[in-house]
């Protein structure tokens, strides 16, 4: 069962108080995507996981907090541009402005899973070219991630480089996502891991760009 809870809020930036809902509690019932996108019911959720004030625009996971910096942001053309970009939908927006302030924070393993989690809204709303762009927007972020030494999953070795493969491959960059499958794989990861890598570079050679789950990649696997 899922509940949410509605508050009034203070904006971080500019003081107004608007009306938030957030999530009180949910479960999960399922395998992830391979992108590690949750089943039902928490895969509902996703419209409780960011605020955005009406007044000013500011985007957060808690509008009544901020970082120094976050005014200078969101006036920048950049956040303005994006908040009311007509080729995404709302919520993924929202996301993206979010990840403009965790980016400018420095915070770049949390920019990665904003611009995946606007993926999702994009493919809730159906708009496929929009949610591929996200997921470059990612597999870009993720890249620096890693470039960087830091790590999105960092106990949990493959991870990172089996969530790459997956947003390269749906978004249909296969060449790039076999290339990356097939380094991953060399790593000799966990068998989950190298289950679901194994999964990936089956669907990278039949140029599949849908959504799958783990239980799938691990079901082929037995």
């Amino acid at each position: 069962m899922t509940t949410f809870y509605s508050e009034e809020l203070e904006c971080y930036v500019c003081g107004k108080t608007s009306t938030q809902t957030s999530v009180g509690s949910t479960n999960a019932f399922g395998s992830p995507d391979l992108d590690g996108r949750p089943p039902e019911m928490q895969r509902s959720t996703m419209g409780a996981w960011v605020q955005r004030c009406p007044s000013c625009g500011y985007c957060s996971a808690d509008i009544s907090e901020g970082k120094p910096g976050t005014r200078e942001l969101i006036e920048s053309d950049s956040y303005k541009n994006q908040l009311g970009d007509p080729g995404y939908p709302k919520l993924a927006n929202m996301f993206l402005c979010f990840s403009i302030l965790e980016e400018g924070a420095g915070n770049i393993v949390s920019v990665v899973q904003l611009q995946i989690n606007a993926s999702w809204a994009c493919d809730d709303a159906g708009t496929g070219s929009s949610a591929r762009e996200c997921r470059l927007k990612s597999a870009a972020s993720l890249e620096k991630v890693r470039d960087s030494g830091m790590k999105m999953h960092p106990e949990e070795p493959g991870v990172d480089e089996a969530i790459l493969v997956d947003l390269l491959r749906r978004a249909g960059q296969h060449e790039k996502a076999r290339s990356r499958c097939r380094e991953a794989l060399e790593q000799g990861y966990t068998d989950t891991v190298g289950g679901v890598l194994e999964f990936e570079n089956e669907l990278i050679s039949q140029q599949d760009v849908a959504p799958h789950t783990i239980a799938e990649a691990l079901e082929k696997g037995v």
